[in-house]
């Protein structure tokens, strides 16, 4: 979705986000389906399932109705049990990155989205501080693989 950037007209994108908004539920359903069977019982989800979910989720943030994120509980969950799994790590900053991005681009959502993103920040804050506690990041760095 993000190659719609920079090659479609604006009048476009906004077609295809008005579609996207209708249909963003069975989308939304079947990504938090897949991270709550991961949270309730992981050693039967393979891993790779949940990353790519989280990729999904990812390319699809700056196009879901904000709801989505801001009226769920999608943010505390990615917080608590995401980040702290290294293998997960890399593509939840990533989904968090985006959602930050999206701050008042919706009015409707009044003061919710920024008490939102600054409770995400906080808890983002806390988790990392306990992740490395202790740690020297610049080993954590290198752990790091390359394409990431």
């Amino acid at each position: 979705f993000d190659f719609s950037k920079t090659n479609i007209t604006s009048e476009k994108a906004a077609e295809l986000k008005m579609t996207m908004t209708k249909e963003f539920g069975s989308i939304f359903d079947l990504c938090d389906f897949v991270l709550m069977m991961h949270i309730q019982n992981p050693a039967n989800l393979q891993k790779s399932l949940v990353k790519v979910t989280l990729k999904t989720l990812g390319a699809f943030l700056s196009w879901i109705p904000l709801g989505y994120i801001f009226e769920t509980d999608l943010i505390p969950k990615l917080i608590s049990n995401f980040l702290d799994l290294a293998q997960f790590r890399v593509e939840t900053i990533k989904c968090l990155t985006e959602i930050a991005s999206l701050r008042g681009k919706d009015q409707n959502l009044g003061n919710k989205a920024d008490e939102t993103l600054i409770m995400m920040f906080l808890s983002f804050l806390d988790k990392i501080t306990q992740i490395f506690q202790g740690a020297d990041l610049s080993v954590e760095y290198n752990k790091i693989p390359p394409r990431q």
